[in-house]
């Protein structure tokens, strides 16, 4: 009986320590792109969450690194990044992890589309805000 749960605590550990590695992995596989080089290609607007909402891709794009930089919407829920950003247009690894379109790449040369992603935190909050390469090179 001490071996079966030992083996069964054995088990869940490693589970466990499987899916963390799991979404490791995921993430270190992934591109994301720096605040300097968005500050570079597409400006660095004072990010306002009334004018993100409302506005065009060109709009949200100018204000992607002042929105991280600001760390506004660190710790705060999916729905609350929702209720402040508007329904989100992107798509990162989950439905529930707020994501938004900051470019069309089928419109751009290198066909390259970047997002804004908002990442899980420990308690399923946001923990850190990134721009992440959604497809295509």
């Amino acid at each position: 009986m001490k071996k079966l749960v030992f083996f069964l605590f054995l088990f869940v550990i490693l589970m466990s320590h499987s899916l963390w590695s799991t979404s490791d992995l995921y993430l270190a596989n992934q591109e994301f792109m720096t605040t300097d080089r968005a500050i570079t290609l597409w400006g660095h607007k004072p990010f306002s969450a009334e004018e993100f909402m409302k506005g065009t891709l060109a709009v949200r794009r100018s204000m992607a690194a002042s929105l991280i930089e600001n760390k506004g919407l660190i710790g705060k829920s999916p729905k609350q990044v929702k209720e402040a950003l508007g329904d989100f247009t992107g798509y990162f690894w989950s439905k529930d992890i707020p994501a938004y379109f900051l470019n069309d790449g089928s419109k751009e040369k290198n066909h390259e589309t970047w997002q804004l992603v908002f990442l899980p935190g420990s308690k399923g909050d946001i923990g850190e805000v990134r721009i992440h390469k959604n497809c295509c090179s």
